[in-house]
């Protein structure tokens, strides 16, 4: 019995390492990460000349702006069929505050774009609202 339940967990850990591999890989055919999500790394980098690329792997990369009182970091991480973006916002006054958001690979990259800076701006003024 044990032996069955080892060889079922064993069968996918291996299942699991090999798609992560093809995963990897057709990232990597189409360019590697910063060319698959060009358009959504170079809207990041963007938003404030300082920004720069701070972490990258073969499926996620982190883009971090920062001013005065704010750093925002940006991370795209490509999954098996789709790719998240997480924001996290860190200031003195506000705190930390962390958002994200999960599309379908071919997602339009500029809709995808239009949908985070939308949020961003409603959360941001949210929490002006809540501290003044």
């Amino acid at each position: 019995m044990v032996i069955a339940i080892l060889l079922v967990v064993g069968y996918f850990v291996i299942a699991f390492f090999l798609d992560k591999k093809e995963e990897v890989s057709r990232v990597k055919d189409q360019g590697g990460i910063r060319t698959k999500y060009s358009l959504i790394i170079n809207y990041f980098i963007g938003v404030n000349n300082k920004a720069k690329i701070i972490k990258e792997s073969s499926t996620s990369i982190t883009v971090m702006t920062e001013t005065d009182n704010v750093i925002q970091l940006y991370t795209l991480a490509h999954g098996f069929s789709d790719f998240t973006v997480f924001w996290e916002f860190r200031n003195s006054i506000f705190g930390t505050h962390n958002l994200h958001w999960s599309f379908p690979e071919n997602t339009d990259q500029s809709k995808a774009i239009l949908q985070i800076n939308e949020e961003i701006e409603s959360y941001i003024l949210f929490l002006a609202k809540q501290h003044l």
